[in-house]
């Protein structure tokens, strides 16, 4: 506030040097405010690509200033995408982002990297990384930034599908107390030894239905019941969205719980689209299933 940049560069710097990435973005900013622009450029890109969005709507803002139309449109894309609300507003995609051949080998390597750890997905990676034809120069710098895109929130898809996994886990040590002898519904009951993380992506639970019917009213349904302050970030539209989802299925659609359960994991990934959810369910058998692709 002071414009001592020569202080925030150095208070920036150390912080960043922690891989704590905010302070690479106090860094890149105060480096540009002092006329260092390049080394500001390598600061804030080491932010975007930390997930900082203040740093990819900087980068985004010096792209416009610059006429880089295309460049400002990624830089802010990713800036949405990654938690800044306001820039998803005006994001005007430029007719075409990538060469003819360029569009051909993105799309390839959306399907080949469905699962992210396959050998095709790392060949195309590598070829990208390389900048081998038929891709552009222009290609190899922006379709890095859609990818980090898709690839988080497939790294988000698999928080989801470990907290199932814990709610199963929890499930049969219930199904094998003698004193029970049976799954349950009750979330509250089954996380009760579940150590609360500051922030949730996914709503986790069963169908509000299933509960009352087996458990009572008092019983609580979903993770967001559970973990109110979890969920304080997520906008009143995804939490009446994701609470909908919840509600949708009636009492004689549940499996008896003697028998089995269903449990769900619900979220927003794509902030660009606030009606489409992102569901994966588990049943006793440790199926997880995809019952609804929100992946940007």
């Amino acid at each position: 506030k002071s414009n001592r940049w020569e202080s925030a560069f150095a208070l920036g710097e150390a912080l960043c040097k922690q891989d704590i990435v905010k302070g690479c973005t106090y860094a890149g900013t105060a480096a540009i405010a002092s006329g260092k622009a390049k080394v500001g450029f390598d600061y804030l890109s080491k932010s975007c690509d930390g997930f900082e969005p203040f740093a990819c709507q900087t980068l985004a803002d010096l792209a416009k200033k610059n006429g880089e139309n295309k460049m400002r449109y990624m830089y802010q894309k990713r800036a949405c995408y990654v938690g800044l609300s306001q820039s998803c507003k005006n994001l005007d995609k430029p007719r075409s982002l990538y060469s003819a051949r360029g569009e051909e080998f993105y799309k390839t390597v959306l399907i080949d990297c469905e699962l992210t750890h396959s050998t095709a997905c790392k060949s195309h990676l590598a070829s990208l990384a390389r900048c081998s034809e038929p891709l552009t120069k222009e290609d190899c710098f922006l379709m890095p930034g859609d990818l980090s895109i898709i690839f988080r929130a497939k790294l988000i898809q698999d928080v989801a599908k470990l907290m199932l996994l814990n709610i199963l886990a929890a499930q049969k040590l219930q199904k094998e107390d003698k004193n029970k002898n049976r799954y349950s519904y009750d979330l509250a009951e089954i996380m009760k030894n579940h150590k609360m993380l500051a922030s949730y992506r996914y709503v986790f639970g069963f169908q509000v239905a299933c509960t009352k019917k087996y458990e009572g009213r008092k019983a609580d349904s979903t993770s967001m019941a559970v973990f109110k302050s979890s969920y304080q970030d997520l906008s009143n539209q995804t939490k009446q969205n994701i609470i909908s989802f919840f509600k949708k299925d009636k009492g004689n659609e549940c499996i008896d719980p003697k028998v089995g359960f269903e449990a769900f994991a619900v979220a927003k990934l794509d902030p660009l689209n606030p009606n489409k959810l992102d569901i994966w369910k588990i049943n006793r058998d440790g199926n997880i299933i995809s019952v609804s692709s929100g992946l940007p």
